[in-house]
């Protein structure tokens, strides 16, 4: 089923006590809430006409000029401590960014051999404990999102521990009240 934006419209009692929930969809998703209908009418042709529905607030990604400033103040923290951009924008994601949970909100974790290098695999994992099972030894990882997975939230979240630290390292940052319009800016955009 797809997802769309809507609006929460009205409630309604019917003539046999029933609650009816009518929502208005925004227009720019009319489309997705149309493909919506047409396979739940498919569905329902077959017999089955019970719906799992789930509301929840809408969350929009970050903008992209949010994730500009990002990489910028990323680059210029790798040049001053003299490491690469992508070792600086780990430790970031691990010490400001969103540990991944599934639908359940059940925090994700991995465990593997320890004779395994899981940075080839994947690399926002932080180390939280080593088993040993059978014989084998297993180190134990939770699971950060990446960056682009993160919502205006998160994402505004990881941002300012990064201002932080380019705070830190006497490099020069956009004022509070810019970020504020930054983030704004691509909140008023969701909108439209």
């Amino acid at each position: 089923m797809n997802k769309f934006k809507a609006k929460y419209h009205s409630k309604m009692i019917d003539e046999n006590g029933r609650t009816l929930i009518t929502f208005s969809v925004l227009p720019e998703d009319t489309s997705k809430a149309l493909k919506c209908i047409n396979d739940i009418k498919q569905y329902k042709d077959k017999g089955k006409d019970i719906l799992s529905i789930e509301a929840s607030i809408w969350r929009e990604k970050r903008s992209l000029d949010a994730n500009s400033y990002l990489h910028v103040l990323l680059n210029k923290i790798a040049e001053e401590i003299n490491i690469s951009m992508d070792e600086v924008k780990l430790q970031m994601v691990l010490d400001y960014g969103t540990i991944d949970r599934d639908e359940n909100g059940i925090k994700v974790g991995l465990k593997i051999p320890s004779s395994v290098d899981i940075t080839k695999y994947y690399r926002y994992v932080k180390k939280f404990d080593e088993r040993i099972e059978n014989d084998i030894k297993f180190n134990c990882f939770i699971v950060y999102k990446r960056t682009s997975d993160l919502n205006t939230k998160e994402f505004s979240r990881l941002l300012n521990g990064v201002i932080y630290e380019a705070q830190q390292l006497d490099i020069e940052t956009i004022s509070p009240k810019e970020k504020e319009k930054m983030m704004n800016l691509y909140e008023q955009e969701r909108i439209k």
